[in-house]
C-alpha cells in the first residue's frame, strides 16, 4: 500500500502545507452516517476501501484481521499517511495511528544515478509553476486569478434529465458576455498607471472576474453532465503585473541536478525533507523536497561534491551528509527509511459505519465514504497511489 508522509513544516523556510488540505476540505466535522441494524463482526468489516465522493483526492484504507491498519491519501502536492490499530467501538470503528519513535531519525544511502528525465522535468515544471503564482499573489491583487474553475457539476445531479442543446447554449452565452464584461474591466486595468493602487478599478474587475467564473463554471458543468466538452473562449488578457511565465519553458532552461529521494518499503516520497548541497566552487544551497524531488543548479565548470538531508523542523545542514560528485544534467536518486520521520495526521479518528458497510469519511474530509473493494483474506496486493 502507498504510504506518503505528512509534514507541516519544511526545514528550510518553514512552510506550511496545510493550505492543500484546507482546499481539499480535509478534516471537517464529522457528520451522521446511517447506522447498520446491528453492530458489525471485524471479520465483516476487514479489507481494502477505496475513497468515493471527493473530487480530485485519493485514498484507501486497509483494515487487517489481525487489527492493524494502513492509511494514505494524495491531492496534489499533499500527501499523508497513517499506520496502527482499529478497532469496533459500537456501529464504527476507531483508528488509533502509531509512530516510531523521533529519535530512530532516518536513515539514507545513495541509490543509482542517471541522465536527467521527464518525470524530473514535470516536477521542475510544477515547483516554477506554483513560485511564479506565489510572486504574481504578491503584485497582482486580483486574488480570483490564482483561483481555479471547477466545473459546478451540481446542476445536474446524477441520475437527472441530461442538459438539453439550448441550456448548453444559453448558459454558454451568459459565460461569453460575463468574460466580455471581464475583459473590459481589466482593459481600463491595462490603461490605469499605478493601478494596484486603485480600490474602486480592483473591487470592480475582482467582481467582473468571480461573474464570469462562475458562469464558465455552470457552462463547463453542463457540458460534463451531456458529455461534451467546452465552452471554448479565449483566455482573459491580463495586465503584465498579473501574468505568469510559461513554467515549461522556466523548466527547459534550468541547468543543474535533481535529488530523487524515495522510501521504496512504504512508498515515501520524502516530502519536507531538506537538503543542503555543498559545491567545490560555490557556497551551498538548500531545497525542500516536492513531489519527491529537489533541484540544484550547477554550472558546466562545477560540481555538487556532498549533500545534508535534514528532517522537517531541525537546523539546515545538521544532519545524514552523503559524499557525492554530480555535474549537472543528472538525476541522483537516494534511498531512505523515513518510518521515524513520518507523522500520522491524527492521531485518533472516528469512522461511522453505514447500513451498505460503508465507512462515512466526514472525520477527515468534509464529504465521501470509503467503500469496501477487496476482503482481506483475498488481498494479496498493493496499490500504489504515486
Amino acid at each position: 500500500m502507498m504510504g506518503k508522509p505528512w509534514h507541516l513544516t519544511q526545514c528550510c523556510n518553514n512552510r506550511t502545507k496545510m493550505g492543500y488540505w484546507a482546499s481539499a476540505g480535509i478534516f471537517g466535522l464529522a457528520m451522521s452516517v446511517a447506522p447498520v441494524a446491528a453492530q458489525p463482526s471485524a471479520d465483516q468489516l476487514s479489507g481494502r476501501y477505496y475513497l468515493s465522493g471527493v473530487m480530485e483526492t485519493g485514498s484507501e484504507l486497509l483494515l487487517r484481521p489481525d487489527g492493524s491498519f494502513e492509511w494514505a491519501v494524495t491531492y496534489g502536492a499533499a500527501d499523508a499517511a497513517a499506520t496502527g490499530h482499529w478497532s469496533i467501538d459500537g456501529r464504527a470503528i476507531r483508528l488509533q495511528a502509531t509512530r516510531r519513535p523521533q529519535s530512530e531519525g532516518a536513515a539514507y544511502r545513495l541509490g543509482e544515478r542517471g541522465a536527467w528525465s521527464g518525470r524530473a522535468t514535470h516536477a521542475l515544471e510544477l515547483r516554477r509553476e506554483r513560485g511564479a503564482m506565489a510572486e504574481r499573489a504578491a503584485r497582482c491583487p486580483l486574488p480570483s486569478l490564482a483561483e481555479e474553475v471547477v466545473p459546478d457539476l451540481s446542476l445536474v445531479a446524477y441520475g437527472d434529465k441530461q442538459p438539453s442543446p439550448t441550456e448548453i447554449a444559453q448558459v454558454e452565452a451568459e459565460a461569453r458576455r460575463a468574460r466580455d464584461t471581464a475583459q473590459l474591466a481589466l482593459d481600463r486595468l491595462r490603461r490605469t498607471a499605478a493601478w494596484q493602487a486603485n480600490k474602486a478599478l480592483i473591487l470592480e474587475s475582482e467582481a467582473a472576474i468571480q461573474a464570469f467564473q462562475a458562469r464558465l463554471s455552470a457552462a463547463q458543468g453542463l457540458h460534463a453532465a451531456s458529455g461534451t466538452h467546452g465552452p471554448e473562449l479565449a483566455p482573459l488578457k491580463l495586465p503584465a503585473e498579473c501574468q505568469l511565465p510559461d513554467p515549461e519553458r522556466l523548466a527547459r532552461t534550468f541547468r543543474g541536478a535533481a535529488i530523487q529521494l524515495f522510501d521504496r518499503d512504504r512508498y515515501l516520497r520524502g516530502e519536507g525533507i531538506c537538503i543542503e548541497a555543498r559545491y567545490d566552487k560555490r557556497a551551498p544551497i538548500s531545497d525542500v523536497v516536492e513531489r519527491g524531488y529537489a533541484f540544484f543548479p550547477v554550472a558546466d565548470d562545477e560540481r555538487i561534491v556532498g549533500l545534508t538531508l535534514s528532517a522537517p523542523g531541525t537546523q539546515v545542514g545538521k544532519g545524514t551528509t552523503l559524499s557525492v560528485s554530480l555535474p549537472a544534467g543528472v538525476v541522483q536518486i537516494i534511498d531512505a527509511d523515513l518510518a521515524g520521520t513520518v507523522t500520522p495526521p491524527f492521531q485518533e479518528i472516528v469512522l461511522p459505519v453505514g447500513a451498505d458497510r460503508s465507512l462515512g469519511a466526514q472525520a477527515l474530509f468534509r464529504r465521501g465514504a470509503y467503500r469496501k473493494a477487496v476482503d482481506a483474506s483475498s488481498d494479496s496486493g498493493h496499490r500504489n497511489l504515486r
